[in-house]
């Protein structure tokens, strides 16, 4: 990555768009999969410098993905897409080759999950996106609770958060001019992401384990939202 910092500062014009995309491609998967493939192999947990690697290289990746592709925001969307599957599908491998390595796949999950909710906006209009934020929240509250994961539960109460501030952020809603009586696309994004909400209180509410305080708080919380 010096190299390519050092190749890329000095020398990088438009016109070697594919190459310095093909070397960070090659890059981000040769240190994405390294860290961990000793471990992966021998159905051991990595250690904790193996995911400090992983997730360098994550961050190193996004940000050249930014640097190059920041003039085309569907471009850099889909690249985030594709980094962050790559992230969930080392995440599956994880998890068919060593179930017990949660430090790992909470960062792989942590990471995918993350890009991809950070590219929708950049594809989408804000609102669309809190729509996908949405749907995006309900599927992690329900597989959080349905697995007991805690990094899948917390990136799902993130997620929702997003999209309640990206609510407020849509404010105000249109013209004056513009206002239909309920048809019209504001009210219906905002009453799509209460559902949301709401859906996601009656997960918290009735698939949570007998005596799980935290399961009751987060029902509370979501309700009151």
């Amino acid at each position: 990555y010096l190299l390519y910092t050092g190749w890329y500062e000095k020398f990088y014009t438009a016109d070697q768009f594919a190459l310095a995309l093909t070397w960070l491609a090659v890059f981000g998967v040769l240190f994405m999969v390294l860290p961990v493939l000793f471990g992966l192999v021998r159905k051991m947990a990595a250690r904790r410098e193996d995911v400090t690697l992983v997730v360098a290289n994550s961050i190193t990746v996004f940000f050249y993905l930014w640097r190059i592709l920041r003039g085309d925001q569907h471009q850099l969307a889909l690249a985030a897409v594709l980094l962050g599957a790559g992230h969930l599908a080392l995440l599956f491998v994880t998890l068919w080759r060593c179930r017990d390595d949660r430090n790992l796949q909470a960062s792989l999950g942590v990471l995918g999950i993350a890009l991809i909710t950070a590219a929708l906006p950049m594809y989408w209009s804000l609102r669309a996106s809190m729509v996908g934020w949405s749907i995006e929240a309900v599927v992690l509250t329900f597989i959080g609770i349905r697995y007991s994961s805690l990094w899948t539960k917390a990136m799902a109460f993130v997620v929702i958060c997003v999209s309640i501030v990206g609510l407020c952020r849509t404010l105000p809603l249109h013209a004056a001019s513009e206002f239909t009586v309920f048809a019209n696309a504001p009210f219906g994004t905002w009453i799509f992401v209460a559902a949301a909400v709401f859906v996601c209180h009656g997960f918290w509410r009735w698939m949570r384990q007998s005596g799980q305080e935290e399961a009751k708080l987060l029902a509370q919380v979501l309700y009151t939202a």
